[in-house]
């Protein structure tokens, strides 16, 4: 298994959607490669919605570990780049 992760030099906003992009991972599952797309979202309507039927939970960034098993390897780099940043995003 791989993974890959690209942090871009620039960051984009969608217009009045409160949204920019933090990283790009790829990873690759012995049953598939994916490519996640990771954004930073400040603005939005509605609640989170599981569309194909998985779980989510919240999870804090100052907790050291992750509430919640498993974790997919993909989405490692992506915590990791967000606790890092947290003291930027105006959240615990």
């Amino acid at each position: 298994m791989q993974t890959v992760v690209h942090a871009p030099s620039w960051a984009w906003t969608a217009s009045g959607d409160g949204c920019r992009q933090l990283l790009v991972v790829e990873h690759d599952y012995p049953h598939a490669s994916v490519r996640v797309h990771a954004c930073i979202v400040t603005g939005w309507r509605g609640e989170p919605t599981a569309r194909e039927g998985q779980r989510f939970s919240w999870q804090s960034l100052t907790d050291p570990e992750t509430t919640v098993s498993p974790v997919l390897p993909a989405t490692v780099p992506i915590i990791r780049e967000l606790r890092s940043i947290r003291g930027t995003l105006g959240a615990g």
